[in-house]
């Protein structure tokens, strides 16, 4: 369960399990499906969220850094 970033409180979901998931892995591999030339919109929103890492968690954020990364489209 990943929801949309709330600026004002932020969201009691599973992102930061799953980043600190990501964090402990050598890869990483994201898989979407395309619509419309674009990728889903649960994909879009966890994209979202990694960003506010920066600001919210830096040291999880930074720790995802030099990572292997595959996207499947």
């Amino acid at each position: 369960n990943i929801a949309h970033y709330n600026y004002e409180q932020p969201p009691n979901d599973d992102f930061l399990s799953v980043a600190e998931k990501m964090a402990r892995a050598n890869i990483i591999v994201f898989a979407t499906p395309v619509y419309w030339y674009a990728m889903s919109e649960v994909l879009k929103v966890f994209f979202d969220r990694l960003t506010d890492l920066i600001s919210t968690s830096k040291p999880l954020g930074r720790s995802l850094v030099g990572k292997e990364v595959y996207l499947f489209a």
